[in-house]
């Protein structure tokens, strides 16, 4: 590698080492507000924090920058919720930090490796020389989203091209699945990468194999709910099809498991996983099942609570090493060495098997410390004197407490032999320790001839824990008892993943097992079912970090606290959407009812596609008054109205365009004044019921054709059309006309409904037009012919039935087809063979349960068409496309008033240019109503 700031060779630290160099340069970084001489877990959150800065390609001089614009204010950064101090005092330790490792020659992890080749190879040529006669051909970056800044800079070195040749990359990633940003991870990344290789190509994969429709289905419910999403700001679609080959029986969904308290949801839980079980009887394989939880604490104690009920779990991570009662007693006798006046720790080995100090006289040594300002272990010395121990009350008299004779020997026993271990702390290691204590015991001997499961999973983590402390030691010179125990205490709380920590050692051989991890750990991995432990309001979303040391966000500073939180809320609804997407057959929320303690997370609600009552009350007292103001806005902005030929115009400046579609031109052209009350002015307004009715049957028929499997399952559909109705309307209750029709109409399309090899159905596209960007969907693109290709669009509704002419009408300016037209020329740059408007015939809506003929219901048609659309008709399409755009740019909105449009038009009772029906019933405000 070279030279490291004049040192011929690096060292890197393993874990336990870099713990050892921290604490011995404890007064080079001496902190007022951290210290770390005494306290392992600051010099652990210490050494977190700037790696973490590292990881996010902050060097010591943007630290430094950062901390300045600080200091000074202003409106540059927003300093909300910003402790100034803490920043300088962190800023000056990082750049200590950074001088102290290129002084001695060090590395700390992969980390400062990266720093020195990308330094290395932005300063040596001889490097870059070396670089090239290696250069590779073709990288592979797998798991793009979980990539930080530091790693894609080196990535971008090795792609440089060299003599004309491009080094080819393929990036493989779910933007939808970046959740490590404690490790430097954002999922910008997709953008950045766009931005270094401009010519890169995106390819989505949209189809799934893994999970039944359902989930999959919830999964895109929930993550459409971010806005900062790849496929949002680049125009294509990741909408996803399942193509899972799961068979229909023991096929669960996505499920909500509600309880009242924690002790009835561990026993619902416990019942799901019999009946999975079950229900699998017979199979070669038994279902594979997976617990998923929050964090490493969560783990330990949903173990507990499973394994009370006799099931059977297989956990991941270090956690459970310190769950075992026999690692859990050595970690207490440990503790009561290095820290004596511990109260916890000497507690604990009182009270355990080995010493089984009386409870009654446990409870009255209690006492005698609270009361005596005493610590534990002094109090216990006073008990194995034999004598009343004395203590002072508040008003001055003395109280004695007397103990029994098992109680006086036990505590004998305990004081001499803690006193004569801790005179070996400075002569033996910490393993030789441990096993000397449990021999003396016979918990060794026992141990080596196990009589139950229990105890030879215990004798595991036994050889586990001493192996642990023998690789600590090997690889520190300072193989002190308090240092081990400060590491091991660490590993303890963070629960993390050990290099030599073989977990499969703790697997159980049982057919019926439970995997039991964090969501973070099981990213990789997927399960027949899946169950989300704790699911509840404060625990997905979790926005306040835990710990005093917090990473400064730089891509957010500046912004608002709520951007701040909403871009926190997004990455956790992305580790919830991660958690679903684990599951085949059936995914499992468990959470509190509403209103207890354990209230359900929004996610959840997301997820299931149903708002909850109060959200719907709360947004319809927005949505009121929203429009109560946009009216009165309105109202203002009428007051400066021109005429023009005898009709009303608008003047707005200053709209800025960002993105169209079809119905926003269309509005334009028909009457600019609608598109301006819609568009510019955001006047709220009523969806009809039918157009409500209808957004339900295309939605539905949309997702049939892309998933054809739905169409065999009417259930399935019928239950998304509930679903999709109580969202619409609140209720499943009204309505209930049009709602059999739709449930007719659907069973009907369902039943006839054959899919086409040669299609594609529900195509997005997106391209750019005078710096606007142009969106929309293709319904159906037949390629039946090999060079030519069919566009045809679906247009539904419920407001009356439409019936399939014999033969459709021929159209050469019909709006609609010549605009899906010129989008296929410009994004495909290629001629459609044909454009056509298709309809489907639905069921009349009746009042009652008359028969009507069904063989017609449900069938697709075409309606008009435009064959072989000429180079001239789609230059005449862009003329008035771009017309369009000049209009909107402009300001200018004049109102086109005719009995058709305005009749249609939501915004009739208050516009004042509204056609004039010589009819007493016509809703009319012209301008005298106005005044008034």
């Amino acid at each position: 590698m070279g030279k490291y700031n004049g040192e011929d060779s690096v060292r890197p630290l393993s874990n336990s080492q870099q713990m050892s160099w921290i604490r011995k340069h404890s007064n080079d970084l001496h902190s007022n507000q951290f210290s770390i001489k005494s306290n392992a877990k600051n010099a652990h959150l210490l050494l977190e924090y700037f790696i973490s800065l590292e990881n996010c390609n902050i060097s010591p001089l943007k630290y430094s920058n950062f901390v300045e614009k600080l200091v000074k204010g202003g409106n540059e950064i927003n300093t909300e919720e910003i402790d100034v101090g803490v920043h300088m005092e962190l800023s000056k330790l990082y750049s200590k930090f950074v001088e102290l490792k290129k002084e001695q020659g060090i590395m700390f992890d992969w980390t400062d490796q990266m720093l020195q080749i990308i330094k290395v190879l932005d300063e040596s040529k001889d490097a870059i020389d070396s670089l090239d006669q290696f250069r590779y051909s073709s990288v592979l970056i797998d798991d793009l989203q979980d990539m930080n800044l530091l790693q894609f800079e080196l990535i971008k070195r090795f792609a440089k091209p060299k003599d004309g040749r491009k080094v080819q990359i393929l990036g493989v990633g779910d933007d939808d699945k970046s959740i490590f940003s404690y490790n430097g991870a954002d999922s910008s990344i997709f953008e950045e990468f766009l931005r270094e290789f401009p010519e890169s190509q995106v390819i989505s994969l949209r189809e799934n194999h893994r999970s039944v429709p359902d989930i999959v289905e919830g999964a895109r419910r929930l993550i459409a709910n971010n806005r900062e999403r790849f496929e949002l700001t680049n125009g294509f679609s990741k909408h996803m099809k399942s193509t899972s080959e799961v068979e229909n029986s023991n096929i669960e969904g996505v499920k909500h498991i509600q309880f009242l308290n924690e002790r009835e949801g561990d026993d619902q839980i416990s019942e799901k996983i019999e009946e999975i079980w079950k229900s699998h009887e017979g199979e070669e394989e038994s279902p594979s099942i997976a617990v998923l939880a929050r964090s490493n604490s969560e783990v330990a104690d949903v173990r507990r609570r499973l394994m009370q009920r006799g099931i059977r779990v297989q956990q991941t991570g270090t956690q459970k090493l310190f769950d075992s009662s026999i690692v859990s007693l050595s970690m207490s006798f440990l503790n009561c060495l290095v820290h004596p006046t511990e109260f916890r720790d000497l507690y604990q080995l009182l009270s355990s098997r080995i010493y089984k100090f009386p409870a009654e006289d446990l409870a009255r040594l209690t006492e005698v410390h609270l009361n005596s300002k005493n610590s534990l272990r002094n109090a216990l010395k006073s008990v194995s004197s034999g004598s009343p121990v004395p203590y002072s009350l508040s008003s001055g008299q003395i109280k004695t407490v007397e103990f029994s004779s098992k109680a006086t020997e036990i505590a004998r026993n305990v004081v001499e032999e803690l006193e004569n271990f801790e005179d070996q702390v400075t002569r033996q290691s910490t393993s030789q320790i441990i096993f000397e204590f449990l021999s003396s015991r016979n918990i060794i001997e026992n141990l080596k001839h196990p009589d139950s499961l229990e105890e030879e999973e215990e004798g595991n983590s036994l050889a586990k824990l001493l192996e642990l402390i023998d690789s600590f030691e090997k690889q520190n010179r300072e193989s002190l008892v308090p240092l081990v125990v400060s590491h091991l205490k660490y590993l303890q709380e963070q629960g993390q993943e050990l290099s030599n920590f073989n977990e499969e050692d703790f697997a159980l051989n049982s057919l019926h097992q439970v995997r039991l991890s964090t969501v973070h750990r099981a990213r990789a991995e997927e399960y027949d079912y899946v169950f989300l432990i704790d699911a509840s309001s404060n625990n997905y979303p979790t926005i306040v970090k835990k710990g005093p040391i917090q990473i400064p966000n730089f891509s957010v500073f500046g912004k608002t606290a709520e951007k701040k939180n909403s871009k926190l809320i997004e990455e956790e609804r992305r580790l919830v959407y991660t958690a679903l997407t684990r599951a085949r057959r059936g995914f499992f929320f468990v959470s509190g009812k509403p209103g207890s303690p354990y209230h359900p997370s929004r996610f959840i609600n997301e997820t299931l596609g149903i708002p909850s009552l109060p959200t719907l009350k709360k947004q319809k007292k927005s949505e009121i008054m929203e429009e109560e103001n946009s009216i009165q806005k309105a109202s203002e902005v009428l007051k400066n109205k021109e005429t023009s030929e005898g009709n009303y115009t608008l003047k707005v400046p200053g709209h800025r365009l960002n993105e169209l579609n079809f119905p926003k031109i269309a509005s334009v052209l028909n009457c600019p004044l609608q598109f301006c009350y819609e568009n510019v002015l955001k006047i709220p307004s009523q969806e009809s019921k039918e157009s409500s009715v209808g957004s339900i049957l295309s939605s539905i028929v949309s997702d049939i054709r892309r998933d054809p499997s739905l169409s065999k399952n009417l259930e399935s559909v019928e239950w998304k059309m509930e679903e999709m109705w109580q969202k619409k309307f609140g209720s499943a209750d009204l309505y209930l006309a049009e709602k059999e029709a739709l449930r007719k109409t659907l069973r009907e399309f369902s039943s006839k409904f054959e899919p086409e090899s040669t299609s594609v159905y529900s195509e997005r596209f997106s391209f750019d037009l005078e710096g606007i960007k142009i969106n929309g969907e293709w319904d159906h693109l037949d390629k039946r012919n090999k060079d030519e290709v069919e566009i045809k669009q679906l247009g539904l509704s419920l407001k009356k039935s439409k019936k399939i002419p014999k033969r459709a009408r021929k159209e050469r300016d019909n709006l609609e087809l010549g605009w899906h037209a010129w989008a296929f020329w410009k994004d495909k740059n290629d001629l459609a063979a044909k454009v056509v408007q298709e309809t489907m015939e639905v069921a009349p809506i009746v009042e009652s349960n008359t028969q009507n003929d069904n063989s017609q219901i449900g069938r697709v048609g075409t309606v008009v068409e435009m064959k072989d659309p000429t180079p001239e008709e789609i230059k005449s399409v862009d003329l008035w496309v771009k017309s369009a755009i000049e209009r909107m740019r402009s300001g200018v909105y004049p109102a086109t008033p005719s009995y058709k449009i305005c009749q249609m038009c939501s915004f009739q009772s208050i516009c004042p240019a509204s056609f004039k029906k010589n009819s007493p019933s016509s809703l009319v405000i012209d301008e005298r109503n106005m005044k008034e």
